[in-house]
């Protein structure tokens, strides 16, 4: 309500501004399984909503009776600190659990992932082009092409196939799945529980 507020009292420049985000808001939600798969990390954007919610909020205590005003904005202070607190200690309470936990970290950086990353630098040829669900993280970390596909039609324009054993279905042809693709051979040439590596072609 307070950012449509913000958005109709400034129709400025500021609207295409706030237009942006909304779109891109609504694109994540409406392909959701699209988008986690390229970007599993949402963008910081409810930051953005935040603000725009908190001008939208100052516009209406404007709109109020002066005699009003003072006890509106203390009472909207009030509300934004506590949640403000309670988002910090939700987030403290998060890392805290995780430490405790002993949590791993997965990613580019664990041992699994550098693994994979060391052996397509050291054992594949400079000009090879890898399927992966993660092509830019591959290009980052190897200097290899890279390109991601659920269609075992599109194998062939690689030279290896790199499987995540723990994502699946999403981004990438199965892995149960991968050798029975018709028309393409498939040679496992690295496994670390985590990434299966096959060489395509004989």
């Amino acid at each position: 309500m307070f950012i449509i507020a913000d958005g109709y009292g400034r129709m400025t420049g500021i609207l295409k501004f706030q237009h942006f985000f909304v779109d891109i808001r609504c694109i994540f939600t409406a392909f959701m399984h699209q988008t986690m798969t390229a970007y599993p990390e949402q963008p910081p954007i409810d930051s953005a909503f935040c603000a725009f919610a908190f001008d939208g909020l100052k516009l209406a205590l404007s709109r109020l009776p002066a005699r009003w005003q003072k006890p509106a904005l203390r009472s909207a202070t009030v509300f934004w600190l506590i949640l403000l607190l309670l988002s910090l200690g939700a987030a403290s309470l998060g890392a805290y659990h995780n430490l405790v936990a002993n949590r791993e970290i997965n990613g580019p950086f664990d041992e699994y992932s550098y693994d994979l990353y060391e052996f397509i630098r050291d054992e594949t040829p400079a000009e090879a082009v890898i399927v992966f669900v993660r092509p830019r993280a591959m290009r980052l970390f190897t200097n290899r092409d890279s390109f991601m596909t659920e269609n075992c039609a599109d194998l062939p324009r690689g030279d290896y196939v790199a499987l995540n054993e723990k994502v699946g279905a999403i981004g990438q042809i199965p892995p149960e799945q991968i050798t029975a693709c018709p028309g393409v051979t498939l040679t496992e040439v690295f496994n670390n529980r985590r990434f299966t590596v096959y060489r395509v072609g004989p």
